[in-house]
């Protein structure tokens, strides 16, 4: 996501627009739990989504796609593909996301606690 520079120009516009999250009672709540870090502007919030489709037409069979996208863009941006990022593909849908789950959860602890500064993936215990 760094990488795209109209994202980065993007990044910390749609925090104040109508019905952003940043602007409810949870982002509030949330706010003070970590310290009032949610304000800066070197800090995202992520939403992580999930969504299956049945991909061929002659076959009965599920595929799932689990996603991310930045909710500090203006909602009109956030919704491109562009900006929608693809962490994994789920070959049929599972009783149970956890195990798909699990793995990501790990990889975005090791950023620190509530994306930290100074605590990176370098702090990790990954191959």
């Amino acid at each position: 996501m760094f990488h795209d520079k109209t994202w980065c120009q993007l990044r910390t516009h749609g925090r104040a627009l109508s019905g952003s999250l940043y602007t409810s009672p949870e982002a509030e709540r949330l706010n003070a739990a970590v310290g009032g870090i949610l304000d800066q502007p070197h800090v995202s919030l992520y939403e992580i989504g999930a969504d299956f489709g049945q991909v061929f037409v002659n076959k009965q069979h599920s595929t799932g796609v689990i996603g991310i996208r930045c909710l500090d863009i203006p909602f009109h941006h956030r919704t491109k593909r562009r900006f929608l990022h693809i962490l994994g593909i789920i070959p049929e849908e599972p009783a149970n996301m956890d195990p798909f789950l699990a793995p990501l959860r790990e990889e975005l602890a090791c950023a620190g606690p509530c994306g930290s500064p100074g605590e990176g993936f370098s702090s990790c215990n990954t191959p």
